[in-house]
């Protein structure tokens, strides 16, 4: 029968000839998940005996998740070529694709798999069809909630049966409503009737959910996108989306998951404006294609985490290390796998992402994320763990001292546990019902505007600001959370007391657009926040850009030329939140006129008199791009700095430590010295039991960045001879 993971079926792909079903998720994590002899040979006489591949719901397989899972459809292909040699010529597997929403699946699916593809398009569709209601239900800003509550609540006391279904594009806010829900159907029926469905459930918790449904015991469920894919349950007859799908092949989609054995109807539940924000109607939007498929092939730190994946694989077969030939691999990948085998010269850019893999890269590097760290949440560190979440979303829904929901069931967030042996995890303990809290999370984004920061020479420049596609760091830092009274709970001083309270940070380099408009009307921060926020919007819609893939910034923005002139006093940003970057927001620069006419129509729809000001500065600022010009970069001078001489951090700065690869947490620096050739600081630490006193050790300089807050650290000269802090003669003093 094989091994236990082999066994489990949680939709997705189908590996025919041994016919069993995975999704890309397990069969990443357990292609050769061992060395020893009787699982390899097993997993051999497995991959060399597959004869087709079955890819369903193949419109999913696009940016970071499909980018990935183009990587690994190209390592299964290889593997199959080494173990069967020159049989796997004469009997090549074959490729089979199945999706209802793709605008072009013979050049996507080339570019997924290298492969060329056979179109059977909808004319041969031959699947039996209901009709279907669709309707847009207007309401006020911020009653959307409640309306879905009503109808919801209507659905099931006049339905004698069938249920419905609920798209939210937010974990947090698929909890609140579900508990919502029960509260309002409380006494209606026996059992629960309605259910949260989400990532970052089980895999146990989501089959006992589908179960439910399928047999009717569930009457209702709301679901992020993770039920919006494939899955048939013939009791749901309506369905409800709050506000606009993020896009048209979600809509698509969830429109698909009622009236699939008769009649059914979809409601999308938004403002009157919900669609016209974004320059269409609902009959329009309803009846567009879909949306075009994106991959990132060319992602350096992708390239690095599936050379490294390649290597160790070809290390379990006994074959050579040499790049597989029987594969078309994206370009620039040979390069790269060159870098990521162990031993080969690596450069410093691929540091960061080599310790997140470290020796099991194939658990290292999740599929949907590019060198993100990620957290299992757990009771303790020995327990089962309850679900997972990636750092981003732990920012955001797991921050010390909040409340995280867990198929309704409060958590109190205890800590994050990072320094340990196995996967770094957030320790939770039973929580208060009814107990609701924000974060309070700052960004930061730090750039320059020089040669090598500035990408493909996109920079166009007036005389009062300047437009750029650039490198940037940015950093994510959650200070603290309020309660339900609007209180707020600041780790500063929360940690005093306990020092799991303690402030978290994610630090990540990118690329992103930078506007600066030098004008007084554009110094209001609120004026940059809100342009800031309905620029990302617009673009992410007409780009079909998942939300948490962009963010936007509008203050906490540096950004330096190359003769050191502050330039980011009144700028706005939006980039790219992969770590690394996919430059989601190079078509944004590229068509940023265009787009600026969209924002432009999305906030003339909005009769509130406090909008005026914004169309006002809207107005103003596609005047003033439209004066920009492309032009060569500022210039860059190179900084002279004295022989045997460095800048460093002074004493007492509080930093930036960057463990486990991409978890950062702040530490003290206490001094540096040379150890080994190689600069290191000797730091202070907060224990993670609170009875200790601070943990002092040394670490690489390397590791060690600045924190987002200037005022916390500051450099000074150090002599790496004497070791110690002293400024550098002047020209022509003696030394």
């Amino acid at each position: 029968a094989g091994p236990q993971w082999w066994r489990s079926v949680a939709g997705g792909w189908s590996l025919r000839c041994v016919q069993r079903r995975a999704c890309p998720r397990p069969l990443h994590l357990n292609l050769f998940p061992t060395s020893t002899p009787p699982l390899i040979n097993y997993v051999k006489k497995f991959v060399g005996s597959l004869s087709t591949l079955v890819m369903d719901e193949a419109h999913t397989l696009e940016g970071v998740f499909g980018s990935n899972s183009s990587f690994l459809v190209r390592r299964l292909i290889a593997a199959r070529g080494q173990i069967l040699g020159r049989r796997s010529i004469r009997g090549q597997m074959q490729l089979i694709a199945a999706t209802a929403t793709i605008a072009n699946p013979a050049e996507h699916m080339r570019q997924l798999t290298g492969s060329d593809f056979v179109v059977v398009d909808h004319e041969a569709d031959g699947a039996q069809q209901h009709e279907r209601l669709v309707a847009h239900i207007a309401c006020p800003p911020g009653d959307e909630l409640s309306i879905a509550r009503q109808l919801q609540q209507s659905v099931l006391i006049h339905g004698r049966k069938g249920g419905f279904i609920t798209f939210m594009d937010s974990r947090k806010g698929v909890e609140t409503l579900a508990m919502a829900t029960e509260d309002d159907i409380q006494g209606l029926f026996e059992d629960p009737a309605v259910s949260p469905y989400r990532a970052g459930f089980v895999a146990t918790e989501r089959r006992q959910i589908e179960q439910q449904l399928r047999s009717g015991v569930l009457r209702g469920v709301i679901s992020t996108s993770a039920l919006e894919l494939g899955i048939d349950f013939p009791s749901l007859s309506v369905g409800f989306n709050l506000g606009v799908p993020p896009t048209r092949k979600a809509y698509r989609q969830r429109l698909g998951r009622v009236g699939r054995t008769g009649p059914g109807a979809f409601v999308v539940i938004g403002t009157p404006n919900e669609f016209r924000q974004y320059g269409t109607s609902f009959r329009e939007y309803h009846d567009q294609s879909v949306e075009p498929s994106y991959l990132y092939l060319d992602n350096r730190f992708m390239q690095f985490a599936h050379g490294r994946c390649l290597a160790d694989e070809r290390d379990a077969l006994a074959a050579n290390a040499a790049l597989p030939r029987t594969v078309e691999w994206p370009n620039g990948f040979e390069d790269t796998y060159l870098e990521a085998r162990p031993g080969g010269s690596r450069s410093p850019e691929f540091d960061a992402i080599a310790e997140l893999g470290g020796d099991t890269p194939h658990y290292g590097y999740p599929l949907r994320n590019v060198g993100e760290q990620s957290f299992q949440i757990k009771l303790s560190e020995n327990a089962t763990s309850m679900g997972d979440v990636s750092q981003s979303q732990a920012l955001r829904e797991c921050y010390p001292g909040g409340t995280y929901y867990h198929n309704m069931r409060p958590f109190y967030i205890a800590g994050w546990r990072t320094r340990t042996f196995q996967q770094p995890y957030i320790w939770v303990r039973n929580g208060t019902p009814g107990r609701v809290t924000r974060p309070r999370i700052t960004t930061w984004l730090n750039s320059t505007i020089t040669a090598q920061d500035i990408i493909d020479g996109h920079l166009m420049n007036g005389e009062h600001g300047f437009l750029s596609e650039c490198q940037m760091m940015i950093t994510e830092r959650v200070s603290g959370y309020t309660d339900r009274s609007g209180e707020f709970h600041s780790y500063r001083e929360l940690q005093q007391s306990n020092p799991n309270m303690r402030a978290r940070s994610r630090n990540f380099r990118t690329t992103g657009v930078i506007l600066c408009v030098d004008h007084d009307w554009f110094r209001t921060a609120e004026v940059r926040r809100k342009f800031s926020d309905v620029l990302r919007d617009v673009f992410a819609h007409r780009c079909s850009l998942s939300p948490q893939d962009i963010g936007s910034t509008s203050t906490n923005i540096s950004v330096i030329d190359g003769d050191g002139r502050q330039r980011g006093r009144r700028c706005i940003a939006v980039f790219d939140q992969t770590y690394g970057s996919l430059r989601f927001t190079e078509q944004l620069y590229m068509e940023f006129k265009t787009i600026l006419d969209q924002v432009l129509s999305a906030v003339s729809v909005d009769t509130d008199p406090e909008t005026e000001v914004l169309k006002v500065a809207v107005d103003r600022i596609r005047d003033e791009v439209t004066s920009f010009a492309s032009m060569s970069p500022f210039s860059v001078q190179a900084e002279n700095i004295p022989s045997g001489y460095e800048q460093v951090f002074s004493p007492g700065s509080f930093v930036c430590y960057r463990e486990s690869g991409s978890i950062a947490t702040d530490v003290e620096i206490i001094q540096p010295t040379i150890m080994d050739g190689v600069l290191k600081y000797q730091v202070k630490a907060s224990s993670p039991r609170p009875w200790e006193p601070p943990l002092r050790m040394w670490i690489t300089a390397s590791s060690v960045e600045p924190s987002a807050d200037a005022d916390a650290w500051e450099y000074a000269w150090w002599n790496r001879g004497t070791e110690a802090y002293e400024d550098p003669p002047e020209e022509g003093e003696p030394d």
